[in-house]
């Protein structure tokens, strides 16, 4: 007696195609949005910790500012004299400002030592989107921080007539004098993810650094601000 096998039957084969192609393509969109969030956080956790340690090493050698030597004592912490060739300044609308550290110590900002304590000038600047700084130690700069859209910098005054230390009002370079009682700087800076995409939904957004309107373009960038204030510990209040 001869025996048949059944198989199956177009339908049958057609229906199980389609519920491949469903479940190939639930897995596909599941990888993506993976993927996704994978660039996000790395993104994000980038952007954190490159921006957390830049702050923390401006705001060390903030700490610095203004310190001298026993036999000269406390020198100007912040250099804002414009006939210098190399001194802090208010960027403008929309603009970078410039910082301009003074110390006397044995490193500079590029890494650069002396084998005495000698004068300390650090040039905090943004060129090309990077913030960068250059010691008075030996030539050129170290970069910082890359997609940085603002650096914004701004300076504690104590203009009381009492005897309490203290911030009595926040300024930009421009309003300053070279012997200004400046006691306190705080900055702000304003990074992006970079030239990579996140393709996160974003839209043009407006950020306010200090005293300044930013306006960002629609561009898919993870955006965060970064902000901090240093008290000027080595100020000659001896000389006030």
């Amino acid at each position: 007696m001869r025996s048949f096998e059944k198989g199956y039957s177009l339908v049958e084969v057609l229906v199980a195609l389609v519920l491949g192609l469903l479940i190939s393509g639930a897995a596909f969109q599941l990888f993506a949005a993976n993927q996704r969030t994978f660039a996000l956080q790395n993104a994000l956790s980038s952007l954190h910790e490159d921006g957390q340690m830049v702050l923390r090493y401006i705001m060390s050698d903030a700490r610095n500012a203004g310190r001298g030597t026993a036999l000269l004592g406390a020198v100007p912490p912040i250099i804002f004299d414009p006939m210098k060739d190399i001194h802090s300044s208010d960027g403008g609308s929309g603009g970078n400002d410039d910082l301009v550290l003074n110390y006397f110590g044995t490193t500079d900002c590029q890494g650069t030592t002396s084998a005495t304590e000698v004068e300390i000038i650090n040039h905090y600047f943004v060129a090309d989107g990077i913030l960068s700084c250059s010691g008075n130690l030996a030539a050129g700069a170290v970069e910082l921080l890359p997609n940085v859209n603002s650096f914004q910098v701004q300076y504690g005054i104590d203009t009381s007539s009492g005897d309490g230390l203290g911030v009595t009002q926040f300024v930009n370079a421009d309003a300053l004098v070279v012997d200004s009682p400046v006691v306190a700087i705080r900055f702000a800076l304003l990074v992006s993810s970079g030239d990579v995409a996140i393709n996160v939904d974003s839209s043009a957004e407006t950020y306010y650094l200090l005293d300044q309107k930013i306006d960002t373009a629609d561009d898919q960038q993870i955006r965060r601000m970064f902000m901090s204030t240093v008290q000027i510990r080595n100020y000659d209040w001896d000389g006030v």
